[in-house]
């Protein structure tokens, strides 16, 4: 049975929420501390596809976040803003 919500049908990228941050500090293992727009501190890692387009991401850097519905204390780096290629 699917919850009531759809949220079983929806591709995952739907089911999670999108936030600007600002990259406080790069820890071990490819972990960032990412300050989101609302002053929430979050644990982020890189995103494989922005990890395998040669991404790179420091202390500093304006950055787009996904946050899983469940837990908004994790999240992933999708891509900086502001930036061009």
């Amino acid at each position: 049975m699917s919850p009531s919500d759809g949220s079983a049908t929806q591709p995952r990228e739907q089911r999670m929420v999108q936030s600007k941050g600002l990259v406080r500090a790069s820890l071990s293992n490819d972990l960032f501390e990412v300050e989101l727009e609302g002053g929430r501190l979050v644990l982020a890692h890189l995103d494989s596809t922005f990890r395998l387009r040669a991404g790179r991401v420091g202390a500093g850097d304006q950055v787009q976040v996904a946050l899983a519905r469940y837990d908004r204390g994790r999240g992933r780096i999708t891509g900086k803003v502001g930036t061009r290629r």
